[in-house]
């Protein structure tokens, strides 16, 4: 087993509401296999409930989409990413995707752990069964009760065709991120967060302003890359690899350097800003030598001593 830590493993998670750490067990509160107990002992897992499987524990435990398995097979200075968190992988649950949906949605431009979680844990605490499946009619009486956001009116808004998206078949993940893209107030961050976080694909990048900082302080991607804009992926059809402006395009730019481990290292990225370089704890950083930022800096004290 690929080592596990389960702080780091759920810190960026949009499955975070489905689950709670308790001492060193993860529980599953709610949606699919809901009461499932997952604890690691000595590098092996420990396991009670109905979801004890190997494959939905490769999901839950991030085994799918690791940073072991994409050293090596990145190079540049992403590797030292990589190194300094070689216990962090993708944590997913591929048949919780509508709770996933409707998490990633409401998570935005807000505080993700004090009122996103929050709202969701209410909503799935009444609407989501076992299954992981979300009655409409109950969270149509919920969502007027979590409060007076935006984020919650728009989601009562899109909610039924957020959900009819995620039932349909679609060729490929491509078209299923074109299909969300159309929807209502839907961007490419939140159709690529939705994407990974089910565990539907390796390559989707949910970019923002944290993946953006840590690729141009670490020089991971070219420096003139921009986040995406859902125009352009509406454009191209939301297909990455054969779009105009994939080189211009921080998403594009990453899926092509990073092909399927993209998405993990912009989750590694999220980590890494939201501990250190939002803290300014520039000092006790693993990877201030590599910092572009913290060095134009330490030059510039020196000169102007």
């Amino acid at each position: 087993m690929k080592p596990v830590d389960l702080n780091l493993l759920l810190y960026p998670s949009f499955t975070l509401p489905l689950f709670k750490l308790e001492g060193k067990r993860l529980v599953k509160l709610y949606g699919y296999a809901a009461n499932t107990v997952v604890e690691i002992v000595g590098g092996y897992v420990r396991c009670s409930g109905p979801g004890c499987r190997q494959e939905v524990l490769g999901y839950w435990l991030g085994q799918w989409l690791h940073s072991v398995d994409a050293l090596g097979k990145t190079g540049g200075s992403v590797e030292a990413l990589l190194k300094a968190y070689n216990s962090v992988g993708v944590m997913a649950s591929p048949q919780d995707v509508e709770a996933i949906a409707v998490t990633v949605f409401l998570s935005r431009n807000t505080d993700y752990h004090t009122n996103t979680v929050r709202w969701a844990r209410k909503l799935f605490s009444e609407c989501l069964d076992d299954r992981g499946r979300l009655d409409i009619t109950c969270a149509r009486k919920i969502l007027p009760l979590l409060g007076n956001s935006y984020q919650i009116k728009q989601l009562a808004e899109v909610l039924e065709d957020l959900l009819a998206t995620l039932k349909q078949k679609h060729s490929s993940i491509w078209e299923l991120r074109y299909q969300l893209l159309r929807l209502k107030h839907v961007g490419p961050k939140t159709a690529d967060a939705i994407i990974l976080h089910s565990g539907l694909a390796g390559y989707a990048t949910p970019s923002d302003i944290h993946y953006e900082r840590i690729t141009r302080r670490l020089a991971l991607l070219p420096p003139h890359v921009k986040k995406p804009a859902k125009q352009w992926c509406l454009q191209a059809e939301a297909y990455c690899p054969e779009c105009r402006w994939r080189k211009t395009c921080l998403s594009g730019a990453s899926i092509t350097t990073f092909k399927q481990y993209s998405g993990l290292i912009q989750t590694i990225a999220y980590i890494h800003d939201k501990l250190y370089c939002a803290k300014k704890k520039c000092q006790e950083c693993k990877l201030k030598n590599m910092c572009r930022e913290s060095a134009l800096g330490w030059k510039h004290h020196r000169t102007s001593a």
